[in-house]
């Protein structure tokens, strides 16, 4: 598990230090953070992460703006989660239909996030 690349890209700083420590827990120890949408495409240029955990609203660039830009603008097939407060049959559709692999509304169960990311790990290495 230690050669997964994870990026976490979430606006709220006490969710995303969550997620980290979880996942951290877990094994996974190149986790890459991300505040905004823009600073999270960066950070995918550079470090091709294997799985991307995005919120749907944030800053500079959306989640969704963030999926689309690895879907149609880079050449790697990363595993994408989408988290979003907006629990809405529309939103959720949005973000599988840019590309998205797995949807979580919010509030969400941080132990099946984690389980999530561990089973998808072994297809996406």
């Amino acid at each position: 598990m230690d050669t997964a690349k994870i990026l976490i890209a979430e606006d709220d700083e006490a969710l995303l230090n969550m997620i980290a420590f979880k996942l951290k827990g877990e094994g996974f120890s190149q986790i890459f953070h991300a505040y905004d949408g823009k600073r999270a495409k960066r950070v995918i240029q550079e470090e091709k992460p294997s799985v991307i955990i995005t919120d749907i609203l944030m800053p500079f660039a959306s989640g969704l703006e963030v999926i689309s830009y690895v879907r149609l603008e880079l050449d790697y097939d990363p595993f994408i989660i989408a988290l979003s407060a907006m629990d809405t049959p529309q939103a959720e559709a949005e973000a599988y239909d840019l590309g998205a692999n797995y949807y979580l509304a919010k509030p969400f169960n941080l132990q099946g996030l984690v389980d999530q990311v561990k089973q998808i790990i072994p297809v996406v290495l």
